[in-house]
């Protein structure tokens, strides 16, 4: 018998119980991760459609239309963009379709906000 070499069950149940405690933490963070990442690729979708609509405005005198836009730049497909073109400006909208997120900017020269929805 003395050379029998294993675990007892309440070391098992020890190693069990600090896994099970981690998880807890671990996967609500992770969640939240998660969505951080989403929300970072619909502002940098955003950025990016404000220095084209910037770099088109600069050539053509006009700001680009949603089709116009799409088809200079490339949009991932789980990214929705929203473009509205009113003589010398514009506003744009993004959101992932993993977030309930929305982002927005008016241009030119506008910040990236947050949408509230009630």
């Amino acid at each position: 018998m003395k050379n029998e070499k294993g675990f007892t069950l309440i070391e098992l149940f020890i190693v069990v119980a600090i896994i099970g405690t981690l998880s807890l933490i671990a996967i609500p963070q992770f969640a939240s991760y998660r969505t951080r990442g989403f929300d970072a690729d619909a502002k940098s979708t955003l950025k990016l459609a404000a220095i084209t609509q910037e770099a088109y405005y600069t050539d053509h005198n006009v700001y680009a239309s949603e089709v116009t836009l799409s088809s200079l730049m490339t949009i991932k497909p789980e990214v929705d963009m929203d473009v509205s073109v009113l003589g010398d400006t514009y506003s744009m909208s993004t959101s992932h379709s993993s977030s309930n997120n929305r982002f927005e900017i008016q241009g030119p020269g506008g910040t990236i906000n947050l949408m509230v929805f009630p």
